[in-house]
């Protein structure tokens, strides 16, 4: 009897243990699902943030209690990446205002220039001492030149800065003056002779230039150049209608003198030339002082010899195109 109540007392305490073992192990998640749901609702965030007092950590609890299952690792917000810079390819570097500059208006190398315009001469000074010379005068004399062509070709090197320099030659035309006499020293009273003739130069230059780049396809620059021009006179004439004869001719001559030139120009971008680099047509002013020239004084007509020729110095104001040709 005793032992049967034993042994139903030992199944109703095994009984007992399964079921609140039982109860205990689903009890687990149950409360997890109810602290998490308060976490949620009260102020807790399953990432860890938190609206009412949870922490950016991760650690912080809700007004409820509840525990954001985030942790740490989700606490931070995630940080926002900076595009990364552009690449620059090596072939750009360079290539801004000042570079585009430099490639466009002052390309550096060697270069080919021609020219073709045309030169308004004129003669001052001019003056000769007739046969009479002393007790007769001096005589002053004011000479128009007629317009001619002038040509000219170079050889070149830019350097790249705005700066470039060159060797020209150029050639002035035959130009035809005359004109009456203006003046005498000493001073006496007329008529006195006129004079005719005609002249032509070629000088040698060197020249400087600076061009002033401004960014699009004109270029405008200034130029100075020295040299040497060799003038010659052609022969040449005194006519005097008091005189007799009234015409008297002398054999013309040729001087070298010290020559300079100064000017203004533009150059524009014409794109190749005969498959060159990119060519520029110029239009150029040039203001050239070429020295004096003198005639001869060996009479072609009659016997009269002057004391000293027909002589002047002669500038030209030149207005030219021209054609620079990369090389």
């Amino acid at each position: 009897m005793q032992e049967g109540k034993a042994s139903m007392s030992l199944r109703l305490l095994r009984e007992a243990a399964f079921i609140l073992g039982t109860v205990a192990i689903a009890g687990v998640p149950l409360g997890l699902g109810i602290g998490s749901a308060s976490a949620q609702e009260d102020g807790g965030h399953e990432d860890g943030g938190h609206e009412d007092g949870g922490h950016e950590d991760g650690g912080g609890q809700g007004q409820g209690g509840g525990q954001g299952q985030g942790g740490g690792q989700h606490g931070k917000p995630a940080p926002i990446e900076e595009p990364p810079p552009p690449l620059v390819a090596a072939a750009d570097v360079g290539t801004g205002a000042a570079a585009g500059r430099i490639s466009r208006g002052f390309p550096a190398g060697t270069y080919l220039r021609m020219e073709f315009g045309a030169a308004r001469g004129s003669a001052g000074d001019a003056s000769w001492l007739p046969p009479g010379f002393d007790p007769d005068p001096q005589v002053f004399f004011d000479l128009d030149l007629d317009s001619t062509a002038m040509g000219g070709i170079a050889i070149g090197r830019s350097y790249g800065n705005g700066w470039r320099s060159e060797a020209a030659l150029n050639l002035f035309g035959k130009a035809d003056f005359s004109g009456p006499w203006s003046y005498t020293i000493p001073e006496t009273a007329g008529p006195h002779a006129d004079m005719e003739g005609s002249v032509r130069s070629v000088a040698l230059f060197a020249n400087g230039y600076y061009d002033f780049d401004t960014g699009g396809k004109a270029t405008p620059f200034v130029t100075a150049g020295v040299g040497v021009a060799r003038n010659t006179i052609g022969d040449w004439t005194r006519i005097n209608t008091a005189g007799d004869p009234v015409r008297r001719s002398f054999e013309g001559g040729s001087n070298t003198d010290f020559a300079w030139s100064v000017g203004v120009g533009v150059a524009m971008d014409v794109g190749p030339v005969i498959g060159s680099a990119p060519a520029k047509l110029e239009l150029t002013w040039r203001y050239f002082d070429l020295g004096s020239v003198s005639g001869g004084t060996t009479p072609l007509t009659g016997n009269s010899t002057p004391v000293e020729a027909l002589n002047f110095d002669l500038t030209d104001q030149v207005i030219s195109v021209g054609l620079r040709i990369a090389l």
